[in-house]
């Protein structure tokens, strides 16, 4: 079953299977199965994901004041997504798999392949975080969009 598979984040190393013929709703909001929190950058229902009958799975904006992107592009209304599509919400970097995982699947072999994948683009991300914390504690400046356009190697 396909899954987002969060690389880079407050709930790095998470994941969220897509049932057939279901919806999955990504936010902060409480009531949400797949909740992020931590994450300023993200909408209470930021990004919808639907799984067709056929296995097609679409992305969808939610309106979310930061935007959702695809790959580095940010994406208007709703997308087909496929394996090893990078999306990010926020500050947050999901990874679409076209594959089962489950409780018992090596997550940590898969994040650090993503890693040697994206190395190079989540060190920016995660530069770009500190240098954010370091800005919010020394005055409450608001978000900042990425703008990262994230390329596989």
């Amino acid at each position: 079953m396909p899954a987002l598979v969060v690389i880079h984040g407050t709930r790095r190393g998470d994941y969220f299977n897509l049932q057939r013929k279901a919806e999955l709703v990504i936010g902060r909001d409480e009531s949400l199965l797949a909740q992020l929190t931590g994450d300023a950058g993200i909408s209470r229902r930021h990004v919808e994901f639907i799984r067709h009958d056929d296995d097609e799975c679409f992305i969808i904006d939610l309106g979310s004041r930061n935007g959702v992107r695809v790959n580095g592009t940010k994406i208007n209304h709703s997308q087909e997504i496929h394996d090893g599509d990078i999306v990010q919400i926020g500050h947050t970097l999901l990874v679409f798999v076209n594959k089962d995982l489950d409780d018992n699947s090596p997550v940590d072999t898969f994040l650090k392949a993503c890693e040697r994948l994206y190395g190079d683009h989540l060190e920016k991300m995660r530069t770009h975080d500190r240098k954010k914390a370091e800005l919010d504690a020394n005055s409450n400046t608001g978000t900042h969009n990425l703008g990262i356009t994230l390329k596989q190697r």
